[in-house]
């Protein structure tokens, strides 16, 4: 597939996936809250500085970073997906010191050296061409300048995901988590982040785990919740027959019981990488 289409048909994914997003906001927000703290101490932001968020998504790292700027400085939340620029635009109506673009990553529409630090949470790795998004971001950021950013560990530290789940993945409802080029776990092997930020001409790499506690009230709330944030699941559940979708409802159910206490709440474990990198 042509970059242009393959870049056309992400967009379009994230468009689909805008509106399952905003459900699962307050839950999803709250499970990765300590990811969106972890990169704004890493980025060791300071009041008064100028901050870009890439693959903004809901803005849930650019509002803590917006928060530690204060009112003397400013934070730009960008995505290439119109529908969710609608959301963050929602979200964020009123705030004096934050600004919604809309941005593709591999070519910032900013002047050089003009941006302070650069947060990313769990967005490099689904791109063509994240080399092309790294060197964009050390071109954008000023002398002094620092990007931290998030990427997935391997499918078998998020179960939460659903990636590890036989009756997902002998069904080929869930790509291969190992497979090259862009996807969740691309970057699992924290040498690959040391090596695109380092060939991106970034120095002083640190990379270090977060780790993370996904919990929902019973099993259909679990379930909903990778339906929402999956447009690409939901897309190939809605070819399955009234009576395949029962049966994997069944075996997904019983795959998801070593999580499940007793009054039903499910509990998932997660984990991601963090970095930070100077220019």
């Amino acid at each position: 597939m042509p970059p242009q289409d393959e870049r056309a048909r992400l967009i379009k994914g994230w468009n689909r996936a805008a509106e399952g997003w905003a459900r699962q906001q307050l839950a999803f927000d709250s499970a990765a809250a300590p990811v969106a703290a972890r990169l704004v101490d890493l980025a060791e932001l300071q009041p008064g500085e100028r901050v870009l968020e890439l693959a903004s998504g809901l803005g849930d790292t650019g509002l803590v970073a917006a928060a530690k700027v204060g009112e003397t400085g400013s934070v730009v939340l960008s995505d290439a997906a119109p529908k969710m620029l609608d959301r963050l635009r929602e979200r964020t109506r009123g705030r004096d010191n934050v600004e919604v673009k809309e941005l593709f990553m591999e070519g910032l529409k900013f002047d050089t050296a003009c941006i302070d630090a650069v947060l990313c949470r769990w967005g490099y790795f689904l791109l063509l061409d994240p080399l092309a998004a790294l060197q964009e971001t050390r071109r954008v950021l000023a002398p002094g300048g620092r990007v931290a950013l998030a990427a997935w560990t391997a499918h078998t530290d998020n179960p939460w995901t659903g990636a590890t789940l036989p009756a997902l993945r002998d069904r080929g409802l869930v790509g291969d988590p190992e497979r090259e080029g862009p996807q969740m776990f691309a970057w699992r092997d924290p040498a690959v982040i040391v090596d695109n930020l380092g060939d991106a001409g970034f120095f002083d790499v640190v990379v270090e785990q977060v780790d993370l506690t996904f919990e929902y009230a019973s099993f259909d709330d679990w379930w909903d919740a990778r339906l929402d944030l999956s447009a690409d699941l939901t897309a190939a559940i809605a070819d399955l027959s009234p009576e395949e979708r029962d049966e994997l409802t069944e075996e997904l159910e019983a795959e998801i019981k070593p999580f499940t206490a007793d009054d039903g709440t499910v509990t998932l474990p997660g984990r991601t990488h963090v970095a930070r990198a100077d220019v």
